[in-house]
């Protein structure tokens, strides 16, 4: 079907919008305005982008007046023909950029007002406006009722998306910048806008607009400015401040209240079984409070269960053995957390279409099997079952000390994590040793409950051998020796009864920093340290061309970041 041909009106609006003439473009369309013509929306859209298009230029400061006084024109004659367009947030947000060059923040944050659903670069111009001429209060205010609500938990979590984490840094360092070109210079509101820093962004980008902000702002100050690394303790080697270590208790609370709360959205989606779950964590609690302490925690089915996902696939007991006599051998008290199930011989198979296994999309019968070990467990707790033999090496953890049942009906992830916490309150410097990167719960996990786990938890890699690459195996020995791995003891290689057919030749660990590495500040306020981007961040992503002990060292062997030391050298002499 050919095109319709345009009306001569709207050709001539269409051929100055082409040639970015928004001059005769608008007044072309207020040309058709006073004739009645009922122009289409488009029309008015592509005008409005054409005003706004080139506001980042050096314009004169009447030719930003005379866009804004023409965009409002625009949707003063848009809304006549479509009145919905009144508050759309797309419009708003043109406008409020349009008044933010020409001047009119008054009229730019009114605007903002009436978004609904406002986003960060519509806010952006706006605060940066503030800042340019040092209004700090005004954009103290617009980050408070309308900016700082924006974000969220999930938006920490998008981290990694360049454009999100930008987006920001851009705006954190708007109101850095415009606390240092205000006429007050007040410490304390400048610690104010610090700590949401800390708070908003675990690093920031070397060069980027918030780094070279803070190192302007510090520089105003007269505090020292540099780029340092922390010694193995945590001592920073520029300004001699220890990193903290350790969460205060105010701090577990918080990441015990988490734990909670996750326990109660088991509840809600659980419903038939919400009093069993409440019961056994108010008795798993209860069971907590004579435990004596620990120094690493291991969840005893990550490790089980690790690299066995494949047909014949069997949990390894052995491979909580080696994580266990490692950790041991350096003289920590090891706690492994285990569901029944996997303590006695005859419930200790991974099953197939398990949940556990790969390319798995039944939602049902995951369910289903979820349900199945939960009520398998249940029964064991009951004694309702049939009598079960015991694992020899299960055994022995129960009777050393260092096995500790999971509760049925609750997720082992949720229990070794309190006990985790349960001893830190005790003191202990815990690692949590797991390869779960929690990505089912990640999204309900708020900000404090993630660092906690930043800091304590420890990875491990294990290495298999089947017969059929024995000579790969013995290829690859020497690199695996110098990426670290250590041979397991000779009662561990060969497999015991269900446990399939490979050897077991290697572990490595690789334990947590032994200090908070997320941005940070001393408790007096007069130390502060940002990490200058991510490269410290575990797990990183995966490499193809290694080995897998390799692997496992790239993406696990933690790293200290390189920080922007920022420190009042008078406090620290």
């Amino acid at each position: 079907m050919p095109k319709q041909q345009e009306s001569a009106p709207v050709a001539s609006i269409m051929q100055a919008l082409d040639a970015k003439d928004w001059r005769s473009a608008v007044a072309r369309i207020d040309e058709q305005r006073s004739l009645g013509t009922q122009l289409k929306k488009p029309l008015f859209s592509r005008a409005l982008h054409l005003l706004a298009s080139g506001l980042e230029d050096n314009l004169k400061a009447e030719d930003f007046g005379e866009r804004f006084r023409s965009g409002k024109a625009l949707v003063d004659h848009m809304c006549e023909i479509f009145p919905e367009e009144r508050n759309s947030d797309s419009v708003v947000a043109l406008l409020a950029r349009l008044a933010t060059r020409a001047g009119q923040l008054e009229a730019a944050e009114a605007l903002l007002k009436g978004v609904e659903k406002l986003r960060l670069r519509t806010c952006l111009p706006v605060l940066r406006a503030y800042a340019e001429v040092g209004a700090r209060a005004a954009a103290e205010r617009l980050y408070e009722e309308r900016v700082g609500p924006l974000y969220t938990d999930e938006a920490e979590l998008e981290e990694g998306l360049d454009d999100q984490a930008s987006l920001w840094e851009r705006i954190l360092a708007a109101r850095v910048d415009a606390w240092r070109l205000s006429s007050d210079g007040c410490v304390l509101a400048f610690q104010r806008v610090l700590r949401d820093v800390v708070a908003l962004r675990a690093w920031i980008w070397r060069g980027g607009p918030l780094d070279e902000s803070l190192r302007s702002a510090f520089g105003t100050l007269g505090w020292s400015v540099a780029e340092a690394s922390p010694d193995d303790d945590g001592r920073c080697q520029a300004s001699g401040v220890q990193l903290p270590r350790a969460f205060g208790e105010e701090q577990l609370n918080e990441v015990a209240e988490e734990l909670d709360r996750l326990i109660a959205l088991e509840c809600e989606k659980k419903p038939e079984k919400a009093v069993s779950i409440e019961t056994f964590w108010l008795e798993f609690k209860q069971q907590l409070a004579a435990l004596g302490q620990y120094d690493v925690v291991v969840d005893g089915a990550n490790v089980g269960y690790h690299m066995q996902n494949f047909d014949g696939g069997c949990f390894q007991h052995r491979a909580i053995e080696a994580v266990r006599a490692l950790h041991a051998k350096a003289g920590d008290r090891v706690l492994i957390v285990l569901r029944k199930r996997w303590t006695c011989r005859e419930t200790a198979q991974i099953e197939p279409n398990s949940k556990r296994r790969k390319g798995v999309e039944n939602p049902v019968r995951v369910g289903q099997e979820v349900q199945a070990e939960d009520q398998r467990d249940l029964d064991e707790t009951l004694g309702g079952s049939k009598r079960r033999t015991e694992v020899e090496l299960a055994k022995q953890w129960r009777e050393n000390g260092s096995l500790f049942i999971s509760p049925p009906v609750i997720n082992d992830d949720n229990v070794a994590m309190y006990v985790a916490v349960a001893m830190c309150r005790l003191g202990s410097r815990v690692q949590l040793v797991t390869n779960d990167f929690f990505r089912d719960h990640k999204v309900n996990f708020s900000r404090p409950l993630r660092r906690w786990l930043d800091r304590h938890v420890s990875r491990y890699a294990l290495k298999y051998v089947n017969a059929e690459n024995v000579d790969e195996y013995q290829k690859e020995e020497e690199e695996d020796v110098a990426n670290g791995a250590i041979a397991v003891p000779e009662a561990l290689v060969w497999p015991g009864e269900g446990e399939g057919p490979n050897t077991f030749q290697k572990v490595r660990l690789f334990p947590p920093l032994s200090y908070m590495a997320p941005a940070n500040a001393s408790a007096c306020g007069r130390c502060w340290h940002f990490p200058l981007g991510n490269d410290w961040v575990c797990p990183r992503r995966k490499r193809e061309d290694l080995n897998s002990m390799a692997e496992a060292r790239a993406r696990f062997e933690r790293t200290h970041p390189t920080f922007l030391v920022c420190w009042d050298a008078s406090a620290f002499r």
